[in-house]
């Protein structure tokens, strides 16, 4: 009966994992390895009907509309050498001793076939997520991927070193810490357009840039479902302004963010430009720092 349940407990939590990044699709290696084949493939099967069930009671826009989304995201971003290198970076600071240890290790084939079995397959996956243009703008990609590839067969070689492996782990953090005092400005302004997004007009379409997912969040803890989001992103509309001009002759307001801090990095150059170029033609307001544009 325990073990029925772990194996029940195992498949529902490996389905929570691929709901929430779909890359974590590759614990179904790992399942199988450590619950054996059969009940293996019952937790691998659990995981599937749970995460149809919650496709199908969720009724998400579609997989292939997300799909047709994220290829157009591939085609109109200007991939670059620049991409791959920060992609390249992302998966470093994940634990740069334990990705450069975990890689020399497989390199060379150090590893046992059990663990050759987990990483290698996860150790292909973020290769292939190197290559993601929105790869290199967020490192959320390989999180799943990362540890399971280069962690796991990093541990043997770093168990038996145990001063080099906290020395590897506690260093990064020490310089990670420094490093991420130029990112407070980012943090700052990200917080304060959470506590702007909660007083905008009613039935606003916001136009926040970079920091959708704190508007989103700012607007639900506020009980403010009445907001709808237009991000940039594989979300972005191509026809920006129609997008818009289609919100205001709904009847809701546009609310669109100007400031130069609420975009972030070379793929928003674009969609700040437009957003820009439509909200300077149009009569408006400044509220709470969004420039607001009524019909």
């Amino acid at each position: 009966m325990v073990e029925f349940l772990q194996t029940w407990l195992a498949g529902l939590l490996l389905a929570a994992a691929i709901a929430t990044r779909e890359t974590a699709a590759v614990h179904v290696v790992s399942i199988a390895l450590l619950l054996g084949r059969r009940r293996g493939l019952m937790a691998v099967a659990v995981s599937a009907a749970t995460v149809i069930a919650i496709v199908i009671t969720h009724q998400p826009p579609g997989v292939l509309e997300w799909f047709t989304a994220m290829s157009r995201s591939v085609s109109t971003h200007h991939w670059s050498i620049g991409d791959l290198l920060t992609s390249v970076a992302w998966v470093i600071v994940a634990g740069p001793g334990p990705v450069i240890v975990g890689a020399f290790m497989l390199m060379h084939r150090n590893v046992s076939p059990r663990v050759a079995a987990v990483s290698v397959p996860s150790a292909l996956a973020s290769a292939f997520l190197l290559f993601y243009p929105d790869g290199s703008f967020s490192p959320r990609y390989v999180l799943a991927t990362v540890p399971l590839a280069f962690f796991v067969a990093a541990a043997p070689w770093l168990a038996a070193r145990r001063t080099l492996a906290a020395a590897l782990l506690v260093v990064p953090i020490a310089i990670a810490a420094v490093a991420a005092t130029s990112a407070d400005a980012v943090a700052e302004y990200g917080a304060s357009v959470g506590r702007r997004v909660a007083a905008l007009p009613a039935n606003t379409t916001v136009v926040p840039g970079h920091f959708c997912p704190q508007s989103r969040l700012a607007a639900a803890v506020s009980g403010r479902s009445d907001l709808q989001f237009i991000c940039p992103g594989w979300q972005w509309p191509l026809d920006v302004a129609a997008e818009f001009d289609a919100a205001l002759n709904s009847g809701r307001p546009v609310a669109v963010d100007l400031a130069d801090a609420a975009w972030v990095g070379r793929r928003e150059v674009e969609p700040r430009r437009a957003a820009r170029s439509w909200a300077e033609s149009r009569p408006g307001s400044d509220e709470n720092g969004f420039w607001i544009v009524r019909r």
